[in-house]
């Protein structure tokens, strides 16, 4: 699974810096909103894939046990 956050986010990272220099901050109010809301989006799409990286396997172990304390409190055993 972090073979393919990686690979995601080597796409991603390509992808900005391949655009980061045709985008304009400075001209019309649309083409600097949309240079703005790309940046955001793939500033997030950055992020998610890193921690999807360095928090994915963690998250799911700790959900999976207590997922399973729950179902046997709730047997009743």
């Amino acid at each position: 699974m972090k073979k393919r956050y990686g690979f995601c986010f080597v796409a991603a990272f390509v992808m900005l810096m391949w655009s980061l220099p045709r985008l304009t901050f400075a001209g019309m109010r649309e083409e600097v909103l949309f240079s703005g809301a790309w940046m955001l989006l793939a500033f997030c799409v950055l992020a998610g894939n890193l921690s999807g990286i360095l928090y994915g396997k963690a998250g799911r172990r700790e959900t999976s046990k207590a997922a399973s304390t729950a179902k046997v409190r709730q047997k009743g055993v």
